[in-house]
C-alpha cells in the first residue's frame, strides 16, 4: 500500500473544494464572492503563504489591502507574519487598509500634494470650516446647506464625477491651503490622481490582494488598479451583501462589475465560497432570510455546523426594562458575549448597569461629548502651537463651556487673522491685547486665549504626565449640566439629573479610552512626543480605526451594529431592534428611502452572523418622548402617559423577516436565563 502524499502546510486543515481552488489557482485575476464565516481570510492568508514558500515572488511584492485597520493588523500578526519565515531578511508583504497606504505615498512624497498640508481635519474641526466659508458661497446661505454641498464634494472624490459647484470646492481649498490641513476623505482622491499626473512614481506590486472590496470607494478601486503592475495577479475577495458603508460612498457595485475592463474580463476566474463555518443552522436561515429581502443575487450560504443553535426573539414593555432586563442577564452570565447596539445611548446605559465586566468600544464617536471634544482640542493646540486647524478650533469654542460657539467665532477670529500673528505669538497677543479682536466672538476667543495660556502655564514637563492631565476621567465631574427649564416638575428633573449622569459617564468613558490609547501610542513609538501621539490618534479616529490594540477581549464587548464588522462571538445580543430606530427616520426621497433601508437590512445581516451559536434579538414597545429626537428615533403623533412620563410606541423592526413562534415577554425570558445561569454556577462549583 503506497503512502500518503503530505500535505503541504498552506492546505492543513483547509475544508472544501472551493477553498482550495482559491489557494492553489495560479489564474492572474481572481474574484471572490463570500459570504460570513466563509473562511476567506484564511484562505487568503493561505494563498500568500503558498506564493512565498513556492518561490513565486517575493514579500516585498505582494500588497494585502483591506478596509479597516482592524482586519489589517488581523492579516498581519495573526495570519501572514507568524507562518512566513520571520528570520528572513526580506521586506514583509505589505499589509495595509488602502487609505493608510495612500497617506504613506503622500508622506514620501511631500510635492504631491501641492502644497496642502497633511494634517487630517475631524469632524467639528470640518464644521468650522464650513462656518468660515459660509460669505464666500453665499448660493448655500445655511450651515445644513454647506453640510450637504461639503457630502456631494466627499461623493465626488469617492466616485469622480463633475462637480456641482466648483466655486464651493475651490473655498473649501482655499480654506484648506491657509490653515495647512486636508479631508480624510480626499487622501485617496489626491494620491490617485498624483499617480495618474506622474507627481508620484508608485512601486507597483506583483500580487495584489484586495479584502471587503464591497467597502472601498470607486476611487479607492482605481487605486488598486495603479498599484498593480501590468502583468501582475489580484484577486478580489467580497461579498456585496455586507456593503454597509454608504455614508462613506462605497461602491458594492464594485464586486459584482469587477473586473472592469474588457482584458481582464476574458481570464478571470470567480471562485464562490457558499459555505458558512461560522455560525449554526439556526442562525444562518435567518440570516439568509434578511439577504434575500435586501435584494441578495448570491445563492443562500450554506451551513457547514451540525448545531442547530438557538436564536431568541424578545420583547419588553419599555427601552428602560430592556436595558435593565439585558443587562441582569448579562451579569447572572459567565460567558462571553458581544453585545450591538443600534443606538450610543443605549450601550452606554447598559455599560453602566453592567458594571465592569463590560466595555463600550464606540471608537468612532469617542469625541461625540462636546467636554471630550474641547480637551482633544485643547491635547491637539498644545502638541503643536502651529497647527492652524487646531487653534481655529480652540477659538469656535464658548467663553467658559466646552460647546461650540454660535456661528464659531467666525467674525472676531478674521479679525484676529488681520495682526498676520500665528501660533503663539497670536495667541498671547490676543490674551494681553495686543491683538485687537471685532465682530461677534470676540469675548469667547478672548477667554479661549487665556484659558489656554493658563493651562500651558500648568501643564507638567513629562509626556505620560501630560497625557495624564489632558484626558484625566475625574475631569468628566467638573462639567456643566443641562439647563432646567422654568417650572420644572420633579419627575422631568429626575429625568433631567439622569441625563446629566450619563453625560459625565460618557465623557469619563471617553476620556479614559482616549487617555489609555495615548499612552499605548507612547509606549509604542521611540523617543514619543505629544504630537506623535496626537498625530496617530486624529488619524484613527478620522479613520474609525479601533484606538487601542488590545489582545485581552473583555467578557462583554459593547458597541454598534457598524462596529461589529469582522467580529464574531458565541453569543450575540442585538438590542433596541425597534423599527422606530432601525431603519428608523424615513428619507423624503422614495428612492434613497429604498437604498436607506436595503443597507440597513445588509448592516441587520452582519449583525447576526456574528453569532456563532446563539443570538437574542430584543426590542420594545415604547419609549419616553423625551429620548426620541435626541437620539434620532422616530417619534409617533400618538404617545401615552405611565407614572407621569409620556411615552411614544414603537414596534418589532420591519428589517427582520416574519418569524413563525410568537416572541417572548422579556420579564420571563429574563427569569429562564437568570435560572438557567445559576444552575450552571451550582454544577461548576461541584466538585
Amino acid at each position: 500500500m503506497g503512502m500518503v502524499p503530505e500535505q503541504p502546510r498552506w492546505l492543513e486543515g483547509i475544508k472544501g473544494e472551493h477553498s482550495i481552488r482559491l489557494i492553489e489557482s495560479d489564474h492572474r485575476v481572481i474574484k471572490v464572492l463570500a459570504g460570513p464565516g466563509a473562511g476567506k481570510t484564511t484562505c487568503l492568508k493561505r494563498r500568500v503563504l503558498r506564493l512565498v514558500d513556492t518561490a513565486k515572488v517575493s514579500r516585498a511584492q505582494i500588497f494585502v489591502g483591506t478596509f479597516t485597520r482592524v482586519i489589517a493588523k488581523t492579516l498581519h500578526e495573526a495570519f501572514i507574519k507568524p507562518q512566513i519565515d520571520p528570520g528572513a531578511e526580506e521586506d514583509d508583504p505589505v499589509v495595509s487598509t488602502l487609505h493608510s497606504h495612500a497617506a504613506r505615498l503622500l508622506r514620501e512624497n511631500p510635492d504631491a500634494v501641492q502644497g496642502r498640508g497633511l494634517r487630517f481635519l475631524l469632524a467639528h474641526e470640518e464644521k468650522v470650516l464650513l462656518y468660515d466659508i459660509a460669505d464666500k458661497v453665499v448660493q448655500f446661505p445655511t450651515h445644513a446647506d454647506r453640510n450637504a454641498e461639503l457630502k456631494k464634494l466627499q461623493a465626488h472624490w469617492a466616485s469622480p464625477r463633475n462637480l456641482n459647484d466648483e466655486r464651493f470646492a475651490g473655498a473649501v481649498d482655499e480654506w484648506l491651503r491657509m490653515h495647512g490641513g486636508m479631508l480624510v476623505g480626499e487622501v485617496v482622491y489626491i494620491t490617485t490622481d498624483a499617480i495618474r499626473s506622474g507627481n508620484i512614481q508608485v512601486e507597483q506590486f506583483k500580487h495584489v490582494f484586495v479584502d471587503e472590496y464591497q467597502d472601498l470607494t470607486e476611487c479607492e478601486q482605481t487605486f488598486v488598479d495603479l498599484i498593480t503592475a501590468g502583468d501582475g495577479s489580484v484577486v478580489v475577495l467580497g461579498d456585496d451583501d455586507q456593503s454597509i458603508y454608504g455614508f462613506r460612498y462605497n461602491h458594492p457595485e464594485g464586486i459584482t462589475a469587477f473586473p472592469s475592463d474588457e482584458a481582464r474580463r476574458q481570464v478571470v476566474e470567480q471562485i464562490p465560497l457558499p459555505d458558512n463555518f461560522r455560525c449554526a443552522k439556526k442562525i444562518v436561515s435567518l440570516a439568509n432570510g434578511i439577504a434575500a429581502a435586501a435584494g441578495s443575487q448570491k445563492d443562500p450560504m450554506i451551513p457547514a455546523l451540525a448545531e442547530d443553535g438557538r436564536v431568541d426573539f424578545v420583547v419588553w414593555q419599555t427601552l428602560d426594562q430592556e436595558i435593565a432586563g439585558l443587562a441582569e442577564v448579562i451579569k447572572a452570565r459567565r460567558d462571553n458575549i458581544l453585545v450591538l447596539v443600534t443606538r450610543q445611548f443605549i450601550g452606554y446605559r447598559l455599560k453602566t448597569l453592567i458594571g465592569d465586566d463590560a466595555v463600550t468600544t464606540f471608537h468612532e464617536e469617542v469625541l461625540q461629548v462636546p467636554f471630550v471634544r474641547s480637551r482633544f482640542a485643547l491635547a491637539t493646540l498644545y502638541a503643536n502651537e502651529d497647527d492652524r486647524v487646531a487653534l481655529r478650533a480652540w477659538f469656535a469654542l464658548h467663553a467658559e463651556k466646552p460647546d461650540q460657539a454660535d456661528h464659531r467665532n467666525v467674525a472676531a477670529y478674521r479679525s484676529a487673522l488681520q495682526s498676520h500673528k500665528t501660533g503663539l505669538d497670536l495667541i498671547n497677543g490676543i490674551a494681553d491685547g495686543s491683538v485687537t479682536l471685532a465682530g461677534e466672538g470676540n469675548a469667547n476667543i478672548k477667554k479661549r486665549a487665556e484659558s489656554y495660556l493658563k493651562f500651558k502655564a500648568l501643564a507638567p514637563a513629562g509626556l505620560q504626565d501630560t497625557i495624564e492631565m489632558l484626558f484625566d476621567p475625574a475631569l468628566a465631574d467638573t462639567m456643566p449640566g443641562r439647563p432646567a427649564p422654568a417650572r420644572e416638575t420633579a419627575t422631568a428633573r429626575a429625568n433631567r439629573e439622569r441625563l446629566e449622569q450619563e453625560d459625565r459617564d460618557h465623557a469619563r468613558g471617553d476620556l479614559d479610552l482616549l487617555r489609555r490609547a495615548a499612552l499605548q501610542i507612547m509606549q509604542t513609538r521611540r523617543q514619543p512626543t505629544l504630537l506623535h501621539v496626537i498625530e496617530d490618534l486624529r488619524y484613527k479616529i478620522g479613520t474609525r480605526a479601533p484606538l487601542i490594540d488590545d489582545d485581552n477581549v473583555p467578557r462583554v464587548r459593547v458597541m454598534t451594529l457598524h462596529g461589529a464588522k469582522g467580529l464574531e462571538e458565541e453569543t450575540v445580543i442585538v438590542a433596541g431592534l425597534a423599527d422606530e430606530i432601525v431603519p428608523g427616520i424615513k428619507l423624503k426621497d422614495p428612492l434613497h428611502d429604498a437604498e436607506h433601508v436595503a443597507e440597513q437590512r445588509r448592516l441587520l445581516y452582519v449583525a447576526v452572523t456574528r453569532a456563532k451559536r446563539e443570538l437574542i434579538l430584543s426590542w420594545s414597545l415604547a419609549i419616553a418622548n423625551a429620548e426620541t429626537f435626541p437620539n434620532g428615533i422616530v417619534r409617533k403623533r400618538f404617545a401615552r402617559k405611565r407614572n407621569g412620563v409620556v411615552y411614544t410606541t414603537m414596534t418589532r423592526t420591519s428589517l427582520l423577516p416574519q418569524q413563525p413562534e410568537q416572541p417572548q415577554a422579556g420579564n420571563a425570558w429574563k427569569q429562564a436565563q437568570i435560572a438557567a445561569a445559576n444552575v450552571e454556577k451550582v454544577q461548576a462549583a461541584t466538585p
